[in-house]
């Protein structure tokens, strides 16, 4: 798999010792055992690494000279330090030397490297600007992976990195793995390197889990936990493709599978440390949502939509609740209907009622209509949709409340006396 080096380099020289070198040459060992020596942490990563490519992080006043003069070029290290070096009114490297020197080390290290020199200080006034600068500098990788390298990271620059980091994976239709590693510093014996893949990784779990609570989308999360907990993946994809095909009157499987994964987990002991707060959040979730009946819970989720501004899918929710509720007092179910057979019964227990509540009652169906098609309000219905679904909707939640909670007592078919029959006197 081709991969992509995320590296820093610092610029705090010693003004009392100038002698002094920045980094201090370390026995850098790998997890394999394998022991590299030398005072830069990317050097000893480019032994143990084949990189395509490669792109340094650093400030304006950053060392770079030490990198011309290890690619043998001290003309170009010289000129560097000049313009660097704040005692020689240095500004900063300009960006026909840096490019020069890009050029230098992707013949010297044998291949595709990338210089980015921020600005010194990063302020609030200027970092946004900064990681915009980092971010057009990730959009060059072309690579299947990304291996982040933060030892030598300056004040806030890993932190600066990580974020443009999540802002261009946001872009990039290909999410690439990104793997992490930091090179620690003894003075005693050998400095150990760490591979903290986990620190990214809680980034896309906290990504995941946002998706799921606030978008209902449980795909990411289903992924994440497939390793672990194989019946709660399986619950979790259920669920997500019955609200994505918007199969709402097939939720209460998949909630209730997704209960009985929580509740039976096989073995607790083999997943990570970040899920069991995931665990306890979405028991207190799947409880809120599952009711007594498949219209409560209709109502449940709406109301869980609504608050995450989902207002389209809060009403189509709410809606479908409202169809539960006539089939259920009617003693009918979805699943031995077909749609014309719903939408008929539907009709005409809203014909039977009186006449404002069933204009209401219209007003809702009409606006799913609406916003689930994109089409026009039927004009041959009443109680055509006025405004926003998201001004509706409380007056809906209210209208339909005392509904839900007695189905029949609005819906259920009267008993009609036979009059053919007849009592001989």
């Amino acid at each position: 798999m081709s991969t992509a080096l995320l590296t820093f380099l610092g610029g705090m020289r010693d003004k009392a010792e100038k002698n002094k070198p920045v980094y201090q040459r370390a026995n850098y060992e790998f997890p394999s055992g394998t022991v590299e020596s030398t005072d830069y942490f990317a050097a000893a990563l480019r032994q143990q690494h084949d990189f395509e490519q490669i792109l340094v992080f650093g400030t304006k006043t950053s060392i770079w000279e030490k990198l011309a003069q290890d690619a043998g070029d001290e003309e170009l290290a010289l000129a560097i330090f000049s313009q660097t070096e704040q005692e020689l009114d240095g500004e900063g490297v300009r960006p026909e030397t840096l490019s020069e020197l890009q050029q230098l080390l992707s013949a010297d290290w044998d291949t595709e490297v990338f210089l980015c020199a921020s600005e010194s200080s990063i302020t609030s006034e200027n970092v946004e600007d900064e990681m915009m600068r980092y971010v057009e500098m990730l959009q060059k990788i072309r690579t299947e992976e990304v291996l982040f390298d933060f030892t030598h990271g300056f004040r806030s620059m890993p932190m600066l990195l990580s974020s443009a980091v999540n802002f261009w994976q946001s872009l990039d239709p290909v999410r690439k793995p990104i793997k992490m590693v930091y090179g620690e510093f003894n003075k005693g014996g050998n400095s150990n390197v760490y591979y903290l893949d986990g620190i990214h990784q809680s980034l896309k779990v906290a990504q995941a889990v946002r998706l799921f609570f606030e978008k209902m989308d449980g795909s990411e999360l289903a992924q994440l936990v497939h390793t672990f907990w194989p019946s709660g993946e399986r619950a979790l994809s259920a669920l997500t493709m019955r609200l994505q095909e918007n199969r709402l009157n097939q939720i209460e499987e998949p909630l209730r599978q997704l209960s009985n994964a929580l509740k039976h987990m096989s073995h607790p002991e083999d997943a990570p440390a970040w899920f069991n707060p995931i665990r306890l959040r979405l028991t207190e979730w799947t409880k809120n949502i599952q009711q007594n009946n498949l219209p409560l819970t209709l109502a449940s989720l709406a109301w869980e939509l609504r608050t995450n501004r989902l207002h389209a899918q809060a009403i189509m929710a709410l809606d479908e609740a409202l169809l539960e509720a006539i089939l259920m007092a009617r003693k009918q179910s979805s699943e031995n209907l077909t749609a014309e057979e719903r939408n008929k019964i539907f009709k005409e227990a809203l014909r039977d009622l009186e006449k404002d509540l069933g204009d209401s009652l219209w007003k809702l169906h009409n606006l799913r209509n609406f916003v689930a098609h994109g089409a026009r309000p039927d004009r041959k219905q009443q109680g055509r949709p006025v405004g926003s679904p998201s001004g509706q909707l409380p007056q809906f939640f209210q209208l339909l409340q005392p509904i839900l909670a007695n189905p029949e007592r609005y819906f259920a078919l009267q008993e009609v006396p036979d009059e053919s029959f007849q009592v001989q006197a």
